[in-house]
């Protein structure tokens, strides 16, 4: 048996309204369904999907006791002989969930539950105990809903944080990249410096003995020109 503390059900309330900003009341609507036009119990659940609504469903249906199924045909998850709290004496009663979603703009979900005591007997809110401890029911759901998008969210955010701090890292590693260069480059200015130096030592050196050459020249020249007279 499934039974919801009043406290939590009041924190979960609570959480759901504020925290997650979700409507501040669950609306009845007579909606069409495989049996007929049947009170339902109404909720828009905003920042979220049809997929994640439904996994949660499946996965809060199961944490009652029972397992919800899709019927393809009537597009309906159904579950039955689900133990939850109806009446105020603490007692828990089998009831037959059907449910459906449908998306609304601005990624919300609507999510309509029907609650069958069987023999086509939906709970409704004439019936204000049982309506209430539904709403609660309903209202657990919610912040189910609310936290599993909490945490596909947080996980959404450590991935763009692992993805940041790879390109952090790589950008670290081009910055070293890059530093190294600037300081082969500046070590290979240097060289080249010192190298032009030592050229301009071995251009004066060359250009003495070119001078001396010429002089050596110009002197075997006039000896030459001395010895032909």
């Amino acid at each position: 048996m499934h039974i919801l503390h009043p406290f939590s059900i009041l924190f979960s309330i609570s959480l759901v309204l504020i925290t997650y900003r979700l409507p501040a009341q669950i609306t009845e609507e007579v909606r069409e369904m495989s049996m007929g036009q049947q009170p339902a119990m109404v909720i828009t659940l905003p920042g979220t999907s049809e997929e994640v609504v439904e996994n949660v469903w499946k996965s809060y249906v199961k944490s009652f006791g029972a397992k919800s199924k899709y019927e393809r045909k009537e597009k309906e998850y159904w579950a039955s002989d689900v133990d939850i709290l109806l009446s105020g004496d603490g007692q828990s009663a089998p009831v037959a969930l059907c449910a459906v979603t449908e998306s609304v703009p601005e990624g919300a979900v609507r999510f309509i539950l029907w609650l069958d005591r069987g023999q086509g007997s939906f709970i409704s809110s004439i019936d204000k105990g049982a309506w209430q401890e539904a709403q609660k029911f309903l209202f657990g759901f919610a912040l189910e809903v609310a936290r599993t998008e909490v945490a596909l969210d947080l996980e959404r955010q450590e991935a763009e944080l692992r993805r940041l701090e790879s390109t952090l890292k790589k950008l670290r590693s081009d910055r070293d990249h890059y530093d190294r260069e600037i300081e082969n480059a500046r070590q290979r200015i240097a060289r080249a410096e010192e190298n032009i130096r030592e050229n301009q030592k071995e251009q004066l050196s060359v250009r003495q003995l070119i001078d001396g050459k010429i002089s050596t020249i110009e002197q075997v020249k006039a000896r030459l020109k001395e010895l032909s007279q």
